[in-house]
């Protein structure tokens, strides 16, 4: 039988890579927070596979609520952060478009 104190550390575990994963994006270091992301899944799994066996107590629910609170707060951020990246490299490839439109209309 699972003991709730390790499905309190799963979430406080998640917490603190998901923050791991906020200061990576502010870095820009993508693949840091894609190495970060898979961590964090198998922490994901295993709160699958345990949680629903467990009965948590009034202060432990709070714990699990004030990590879960954290990691909707890193993820936002890190969602505008990607979000800001993708618009950045979406308007590089568009411009590398139409140099290579104008470079084949024009010549080079």
């Amino acid at each position: 039988m699972v003991q709730p104190e390790r499905i309190i550390l799963q979430y406080q575990a998640m917490a603190a890579i998901i923050r791991a994963m906020l200061a990576a994006a502010r870095a820009e270091d993508w693949d840091g927070l894609g190495v970060l992301e898979a961590e964090c899944a198998a922490h994901v799994a295993t709160l699958q596979r345990d949680e629903p066996q467990v009965l948590l107590s009034s202060p432990q629910s709070e714990q699990k609520a004030a990590s879960i609170v954290q990691m909707l707060d890193d993820d936002r951020q890190i969602r505008q952060l990607a979000s800001a990246r993708m618009t950045h490299l979406s308007n590089e490839m568009h411009n590398a478009s139409t140099e290579r439109k104008l470079s084949r209309a024009y010549g080079s």
